[in-house]
């Protein structure tokens, strides 16, 4: 939010925590303190958060049940409108839709993606087989063009099986670099030992070509 203040968004809840955070100059967190929840006027399935810049403070947060972008003041924690996504997002798969928001140093827009394929792009991450996301760029300004982009997600790592389950891979943050590019965080998951792993990468999008118009197989 500036300075040393944050804020955090629980997971299937209404509630935010704005919080101070002491960070060294190598990055490292030293110190986090003067706690404060706030209840926000809608619970829904919150995956992330990012800064509303300018005017009333306010964040916007991302929920997968809609799914939705939904922007709420801090003072309070009235609602404040929402972002739309474009509508083939509502294919996402259950527990697997935009687990991730990021806002631009541009102040322009917002950038999300669905964790794993949305249902008519392709098949969702299987021992040994990844999946294709939509990286997506949402415009909060007039004249600020949209953007989606194809992103292939690694598949699941290798474990030693110690139970039954499912296995997952998919993109579950994101950091907005500026000038398309990004830090993109996969987690993948599964019924076994060690039972997850994370990759980061930095992304280039801004060569890649715009997908919004594919509707369905994009993998």
């Amino acid at each position: 939010l500036g300075g040393d203040r944050y804020v955090a968004v629980l997971d299937n809840s209404a509630s935010l925590i704005r919080f101070r955070l002491e960070i060294a100059p190598d990055g490292t967190p030293r110190s986090a303190s003067a706690f404060e929840a706030i209840t926000v006027a809608e619970r829904h399935d919150y995956e992330d958060v990012a800064p509303r810049l300018g005017g009333v403070p306010a964040v916007f947060l991302c929920e997968e049940e809609t799914p939705a972008i939904r922007v709420f003041r801090l003072d309070g924690g009235a609602a404040d409108g929402t972002i739309p996504l474009p509508a083939v997002a509502r294919s996402r798969r259950v527990n697997r839709g935009p687990e991730s928001l990021a806002l631009d140093p541009d102040g322009a827009h917002l950038w999300t993606a669905n964790e794993e394929a949305l249902v008519p792009d392709g098949s969702p991450a299987a021992a040994g087989v990844g999946t294709v996301v939509r990286l997506m760029r949402l415009p909060l300004r007039a004249g600020s063009p949209p953007l989606q982009v194809a992103y292939r997600v690694d598949p699941p790592h290798d474990f030693v099986p110690v139970f039954a389950g499912p296995t997952l891979s998919g993109v579950v943050a994101l950091v907005a670099l500026g000038h398309g590019r990004l830090l993109v965080l996969e987690r993948s998951g599964g019924p076994g030992l060690p039972p997850f792993e994370s990759r980061l990468y930095t992304v280039d999008t801004s060569a890649a070509a715009d997908v919004s118009g594919i509707g369905s197989d994009l993998a």
